[in-house]
């Protein structure tokens, strides 16, 4: 039999095995209990013991990838209880074992099982370029860089049409690193990593309503 204490304001969840006679004088005999001594924590019928739960997470395929695509991300442990969280902010409804990440952001797991709640590491999932009307640009298709790896100037290459065009550099979370304007009248195309940190960032070239993409690595 499943037992809900609520005491003050707090509610305990328990079970109790019992021996039920029946005749002209029923007796009922409570053969053991048991009763999770942390309140609002939910604890299993037969479940005695508990260890706080253990929970790693691994992921179906990449972290990186183009706007309309995603990956699974599963949290491995002893919980029964799920809870996700994107930038550490519930994700509403995430409450499976897995969860299918489909936009930027830093996804964390939170676990619970009788004994208590335990959070997992994290993933960082990078989407760094978007679906247009007619395709999808894939991440180097059309933006050439080099030297790569950088380390003072990137240069770039790609079929510049007519107008002004914005290159963003942003890091592995997605944050926007550097900025500048080109237009199509300057003859060689550089960006200044100097004072980026090692390790690998993603540059775009937004021209109007085209968009060009590719990655690099700074050393």
């Amino acid at each position: 039999m499943g037992l809900k204490l609520i005491v003050g304001t707090n509610t305990y969840y328990g079970w109790a095995r019992m021996q039920v006679v029946f005749g002209s004088q029923p007796t009922f005999t409570i053969k053991d209990y048991a009763y999770n001594t942390i309140p609002n924590q939910p604890i299993r019928a037969g479940e005695t013991s508990c260890a706080t739960p253990t929970v790693y997470l691994t992921q179906s395929g990449s972290l990186t990838f183009c706007n309309g695509d995603s990956v699974t991300l599963t949290a491995n442990g002893t919980g029964y209880q799920y809870q996700w969280k994107r930038n550490n902010v519930n994700i509403a409804g995430a409450t499976a074992k897995t969860y299918v990440a489909k936009t930027d952001g830093i996804y964390k797991c939170k676990v619970t099982n009788s004994c208590g709640s335990k959070g997992s590491g994290s993933r960082t999932v990078t989407v760094p370029c978007r679906t247009t009307d007619d395709n999808v640009v894939e991440i180097g298709e059309q933006l050439s860089v080099y030297p790569n790896p950088a380390t003072d100037q990137l240069n770039l290459e790609f079929p510049f049409p007519e107008g002004d065009a914005i290159i963003t550099v942003v890091n592995s979370l997605g944050q926007t690193l550097l900025k500048q304007s080109v237009t199509s009248a300057d003859e060689d195309i550089q960006v200044n990593v100097q004072d980026l940190s090692e390790g690998l960032y993603f540059i775009t070239v937004q021209n109007g309503e085209r968009a060009f993409y590719s990655r690099f690595i700074k050393k």
